[in-house]
């Protein structure tokens, strides 16, 4: 029986979606302290986003990293032009703030759209997906997925770069159960610019 090679080429737009869950839901228990995802989208458009049961389960499988033990940094690139793909980072992140030591949201301080933009899910010592779309397509033009030691070290050094470009999105949060985060809210000083409130 051929071994599975360590690097491939993804091909087709399912097909990468399924990858980005599946290397999440199956990563190993962390070894404490070492183990960490980074994650970056970077485009206007979510590869989710005509497909919102998968968007959960992308939800749910970093979740399920969490649980597992693994720091999840994610580098979260805005723009005021993409109204939709803002709401949809930012209420991905509310989902996991629970996981309050474990998530760290960050964002770009350039906060344009990067032409051609690129998105890396990368588990520290695992695996790495790199991906590149074109400028006005959420299709997935090129995809690189490995597991070659020196490949996912590579990829890990130019995420540190990205990340010194990046700022605290949060200084601090806590996270509260209906009713009482409305109580909280209503109790709140309500001086403009003191909060920002996103509903659904």
């Amino acid at each position: 029986r051929p071994k599975k090679k360590k690097t491939g080429i993804i091909k087709g737009i399912q097909e990468l979606r399924e990858t980005f869950i599946f290397m999440l839901e199956n990563l190993p228990l962390a070894t404490e302290g070492k183990d960490q995802i980074f994650i970056t989208f970077q485009g206007a458009k979510s590869i989710f986003e005509d497909q919102p049961h998968l968007q959960e389960r992308w939800n749910q499988a970093r979740s399920s990293a969490m649980k597992k033990g693994y720091k999840i940094t994610h580098l979260i690139r805005l723009d005021s032009t993409f109204r939709r793909r803002t709401y949809e980072l930012v209420s991905g992140t509310f989902q996991l703030l629970k996981y309050k030591d474990l998530y760290e949201p960050l964002c770009f301080k350039n906060k344009s759209i990067l032409m051609a933009p690129y998105g890396l899910v990368l588990a520290l010592g695992q695996e790495a997906l790199f991906t590149l779309s074109t400028q006005e397509s959420h299709a997935t033009d090129a995809a690189i997925y490995t597991k070659e030691e020196s490949q996912v070290s590579i990829l890990a050094e130019h995420f540190q770069s990205l990340k010194e470009q990046t700022e605290q999105i949060f200084s601090k949060y806590e996270t509260y159960e209906q009713p009482d985060f409305m109580k909280v809210l209503h109790d709140a000083d309500d001086e403009s610019g003191d909060r920002i409130i996103i509903t659904r």
